[in-house]
């Protein structure tokens, strides 16, 4: 990606979590959540959900916390193996200081019985900066192209997917997803900027 446009992503995303803060904070936003939400409620299957009860297992820490294991004894010789531990922590971190610092309230109706506050989301930003990382590692890293585009594929489809299971389920409002995703993206992109988290030596 060229630094230019790398910058105008990181300013837009960090703007837009910035516009989606301030709207929350005067509550203008409730009305399109609202719609939104009972849009996707409208589509509520038993088979739908549990489809996206599976999907959002993704984004919990207990399956992050697996995944990481299991990254750690295959590629116990890759550096990123023992960096994605220090990410999932400081953005689990950072989203409990968010909840806290907005306190929003979850959706009142819900599918699965969630605690803590709903802005931002946390698997949103979880999986972003997690799989996200993963994308940024895949893309550096995997030489064989049918084998670096599956993986994109399937990071790019469990962010989107987990994120998408949150507002099904009724935990969270499409703007606390939609902040998540920006604000993990911010994160991404100035960690990948810092040589301690960076690949570029390795490309």
């Amino acid at each position: 990606m060229k630094e230019k446009t790398r910058k105008i992503l990181f300013i837009g995303m960090f703007l837009f979590f910035l516009f989606l803060a301030i709207l929350v904070c005067f509550r203008f936003t409730e009305k399109i959540d609202l719609a939104v939400s009972s849009l996707i409620a409208t589509f509520h299957t038993p088979w739908l959900t549990s489809i996206f009860l599976f999907i959002t297992e993704f984004g919990y820490i207990r399956f992050l916390l697996l995944f990481l294991i299991l990254i750690l004894v295959w590629f116990h010789q890759e550096r990123f193996a023992y960096l994605l531990p220090i990410h999932l922590a400081i953005v689990t971190l950072l989203n409990f200081l968010l909840k806290q610092l907005f306190a929003r309230p979850r959706p009142e109706f819900s599918l699965i019985t969630e605690t803590g506050f709903s802005f931002p989301s946390g698997h949103a930003m979880v999986t972003m900066a997690f799989y996200g990382y993963l994308l940024y590692v895949v893309v550096k890293l995997v030489k064989r192209k049918w084998v670096r585009n599956s993986l994109i594929v399937l990071f790019v489809s469990i962010i989107f997917l987990v994120g998408l299971s949150r507002i099904y389920l009724g935990v969270h409002y499409v703007t606390d997803v939609l902040a998540g995703y920006s604000i993990s993206l911010v994160y991404l992109f100035l960690v990948t900027k810092i040589s301690f988290f960076s690949l570029e030596e390795t490309s």
